[in-house]
């Protein structure tokens, strides 16, 4: 299992790369952990987050509110 930290958005991005894969459309697949709905979900630091928004604080400059997932 890889460690990550919310703390750490090298890390983060390493731990979504690992649960996705690039389809021939160029469309990121979630393959990971899903909510009920159907929402990829990620645990990191003993909490559940929302993979959507996770990778857009990850992959950019946004800064969300991570405790309002």
């Amino acid at each position: 299992m890889l460690y990550c930290s919310i703390k750490n958005k090298n890390s983060i991005r390493l731990k979504l790369l690992a649960s996705m894969y690039k389809n021939k459309d160029g469309c990121w697949i979630w393959i990971g952990a899903k909510y009920g709905c159907g929402y990829g979900s990620i645990h990191i630091d003993n909490k559940i987050y929302g993979v959507h928004r996770l990778a857009l604080y990850a992959f950019t400059d946004n800064l969300l509110d991570l405790e309002d997932n």
